[in-house]
């Protein structure tokens, strides 16, 4: 593996993830589902066969088994692998609450105490 850059550690998760643009005009588009692969309190990473510029900023509604949704905006830092799923792209949370974190981070330690 390379060089571990994460301030936070990951967790894989099977999760409802729900991202929708963020733009300057006054148009509301539809949040579009996209598959999570992992989760930290630092950040997302998901698959989605939609092409996200780097640097782009998503409203992001979050839905893990056992937590309450997760609102919150997301900026692509990564844009990874890519198959036949689409493409992986690594986000961090942009304003994510310390409550929030709190709550990625107990998921994330009751998830691994479970494996």
């Amino acid at each position: 593996m390379g060089d571990e850059r994460r301030r936070t550690k990951r967790i894989d998760v099977e999760a409802n993830l729900s991202i929708r643009p963020i733009t300057d005009q006054d148009t509301k588009e539809e949040f579009i589902a996209v598959h999570a692969t992992n989760v930290s309190s630092g950040g997302i990473a998901f698959k989605t066969k939609d092409v996200l510029p780097l640097h782009s900023f998503y409203d992001m509604l979050l839905e893990m088994s056992g937590c309450d949704k997760i609102e919150t905006v997301i900026e692509v830092v990564r844009i990874a692998s890519q198959d036949e799923d689409g493409t992986e792209y690594g986000c961090r949370f942009v304003g994510l609450g310390k409550e929030a974190q709190f709550r990625i981070d107990v998921f994330r330690m009751v998830k691994e105490n479970t494996n």
